[in-house]
């Protein structure tokens, strides 16, 4: 995220004029800002995307794929007042006048009221303005715009647009709302909202190598890992990281090369996050991994 970096840190990012841009209206019947945002997707996440998306052996069908453009922008009309009592990150941005996002809205909506217009009676060109550029750091993973919208949505009290929800989507919901400081709200949406439904891994025979599930299956156990992580669901994150170490990873063998599909935050998870986790939990499962499985000596310290 590129926005706020330090106090006055504007940015003037070249495209079509606001009056081109169609509007998600997120904060229906108000809001009385927008948020510009460019979302920047790096050529490295675009072709782990494309081949992560294809079908696999088995498959009748591919999975689906987000838009890949490495650039794209959305506006979002929002309440910021709203924003404000449910994200630390835009109690920051739009309201300490340290920073250009936060003074062009206070001058927008004052210079609104002294004309006597209501903003929720206006246009949304007529309206503040906020830039934002998002990039793919956090989540190494397309297809950002939607589920930011939807993470608005949520914030505003809104029902989420994407349906059926999946555990990539729960996993860059959570990665998002961890990046805007506003992990409790989506949190107690999964739970209450959508009550989503964590997949249940489905293992196997064990194949050559050990492991009894194969890479996209191990993804979605990465994904729930880091999801209730992020979102403070212990009970869950218990249970997907014995599930890890039960099966094995694919990243573990000795023998494991590079894959570029495996490009996405899940795949590197932060703050040293599995190694810490599969350690707790061989000490308190008292269990070995399968020696031809994995290398756990070598891998994960």
């Amino acid at each position: 995220m590129e926005d706020s970096a330090a106090p006055g840190d504007g940015d003037a990012t070249e495209g079509p004029s606001k009056d081109s841009i169609k509007v998600i209206d997120v904060a229906a019947p108000k809001g009385d800002a927008v948020l510009d945002v460019t979302f920047e997707t790096s050529k490295e996440t675009l072709r782990a995307t494309r081949k992560a998306t294809q079908p696999r052996p088995g498959q009748r069908t591919a999975p689906p794929r987000p838009l890949l453009q490495s650039t794209i922008r959305r506006a979002y009309r929002v309440d910021v007042a709203i924003l404000k009592k449910q994200s630390k990150y835009f109690d920051n941005l739009l309201g300490d006048t340290r920073f250009e996002e936060a003074r062009t809205v206070i001058d927008g909506l004052k210079a609104l009221s002294l004309r006597n217009e209501k903003p929720g009676e206006l246009d949304a060109s007529e309206l503040p303005w906020v830039k934002i550029i998002d990039d793919d750091e956090a989540t190494r993973s397309a297809g950002r715009e939607a589920v930011f919208a939807d993470l608005l949505r949520i914030l505003h009290g809104k029902e989420t647009e994407v349906k059926p929800p999946t555990m990539l989507y729960v996993t860059n919901l959570a990665v998002l709302a961890d990046q805007f400081l506003c992990t409790g709200p989506v949190s107690r949406y999964l739970n209450t909202g959508i009550k989503f439904k964590w997949p249940v891994t489905q293992a196997r025979a064990p194949r050559e190598g050990g492991l009894r599930i194969n890479a996209a299956t191990e993804e979605v156990i990465r994904q729930k890992i880091l999801s209730s992580w992020l979102l403070d669901q212990p009970t869950k994150l218990h249970a997907a990281t014995r599930e890890l170490i039960l099966y094995g990873s694919h990243q573990w063998s000795p023998y494991a090369e590079p894959d570029e599909s495996r490009g996405a935050t899940w795949w590197d998870l932060q703050d040293d996050l599995e190694s810490k986790q599969v350690v707790t939990l061989l000490l308190k499962l008292h269990i070995d991994l399968p020696k031809e499985s994995c290398s756990i000596g070598a891998n994960v310290s």
